[in-house]
């Protein structure tokens, strides 16, 4: 989300690659799948068919950029959008815009398990069956101690109606005329004859495993072979690391110092994924601040601060953390509420090689209390 965070990661890279250190023994490696092995592109990836309200913004591996769905709406390029258990309105940025958005659609379908603002703005609310409801598969792929996949079995059984994703995606496609996603993992039968393991079992015709040997061991797991170097063998032009695109070269060279903070960096917290809470404890958005940073603005725990950007403002209770780095302003991505996303923007700062909004290193001010009326 940084504005060279793709510089950085390829520098990474680079480095790994000088030293002898990818995608080789002891090194780092890649996982070359499970359910659908990586296979060699058979040409380079297209950067055609960008969203026709956002030129500007290409496709990236076939998929269009998150950033342009609100102008998209807007547009009236997309009537009808179906949300599997994310939450457009708190991951993407200009939150009250995408609001305005979403309640424009002909059908807002929204899959999930629990109640939220973007549930009571569907149209449609699918509930599936939670993940203890549910078989699944879990490529276990602890690098240091263990590379395995897991099966398990549903631990309770569904209530309230709730159906699996599959099952919901199957109906839906045979309703439209098709044939229901994945073709021959169905083969022809009725979703509503097909279980959550004969669906696996149709995933894991594809891949390298026995599935009579997976569901056997369960919990266990069976183990995955460690491949170094396939990607070196199978995935590179003439065998080689391409370490110098020109379009990272001239990033490089662009590069500036962002300068002193306070700037604004997304932060993780263990009850939340992105737009997912795990447990009920509010709302509340928290700014986490430098003690240092809190004393020159006159801000203490507990207390209101606001910060501002050059697209909007949030106003939160403040925390006054010494592990947060000076002249950063932490504040948890994804929330719901006032979300932080209201301080960036979804047409400026995009990075023109990910599509990504700039959501970290944004320059913000801080001041304690709440910003005084506008009335």
């Amino acid at each position: 989300m940084a504005t060279d965070g793709i510089v950085v990661e390829w520098l990474r890279w680079v480095l790994l690659i000088l030293s002898g250190s990818l995608d080789r023994p002891g090194g780092m490696r890649f996982q070359q799948g499970v359910t659908g092995r990586l296979r060699p592109p058979r040409a380079a990836p297209s950067l055609e068919a960008a969203p026709a309200s956002r030129p500007e913004l290409p496709r990236v591996i076939g998929q269009m950029p998150a950033v342009a769905l609100v102008d998209e709406i807007e547009a009236g390029d997309v009537r009808v959008l179906m949300v599997t258990g994310g939450n457009p309105i708190s991951a993407i940025p200009e939150p009250d815009r995408m609001r305005a958005a979403l309640a424009s659609l002909d059908a807002l379908v929204v899959v999930d398990v629990a109640e939220s603002e973007l549930v009571d703005l569907a149209t449609h609310v699918l509930p599936a069956t939670g993940q203890l409801e549910r078989a699944d598969l879990t490529l276990a792929s602890h690098l240091s101690v263990r590379s395995a996949v897991q099966a398990t079995g549903p631990v309770v059984a569904p209530v309230a109606d709730r159906r699996p994703v599959w099952w919901m995606l199957a109906s839906l496609s045979r309703r439209l005329g098709g044939d229901g996603p994945g073709g021959d993992l169905f083969g022809g039968a009725d979703p509503d004859a097909v279980t959550d393991e004969l669906y696996l079992r149709g995933l894991l015709a594809r891949s390298p495993l026995d599935a009579d040997e997976l569901f056997a061991a369960g919990p266990r797991g069976v183990e995955v072979p460690i491949e170094p170097g396939w990607v070196r063998e199978t995935m590179l032009i003439d065998g080689r690391w391409q370490i110098a695109p020109t379009a990272l070269l001239d990033r490089l060279a662009a590069h500036a110092d962002p300068g002193p903070g306070p700037v604004l960096t997304p932060r993780r917290e263990m009850a939340w994924s992105n737009s997912v809470r795990y447990t009920g404890d509010g709302d509340e958005p928290l700014v986490r601040l430098h003690p240092i940073d809190a004393t020159a603005a006159g801000v203490i725990t507990d207390g209101s601060v606001t910060v501002t950007s050059a697209f909007g403002q949030v106003t939160a209770t403040a925390v006054v953390d010494s592990n947060v780095r000076e002249g950063v302003v932490s504040m948890t991505h994804g929330r719901v509420g006032r979300s932080p996303g209201t301080l960036t923007s979804s047409h400026l700062d995009i990075d023109p090689l990910t599509t990504m909004p700039h959501a970290s290193g944004v320059a913000v001010t801080i001041t304690a209390g709440r910003p005084p009326s506008r009335g």
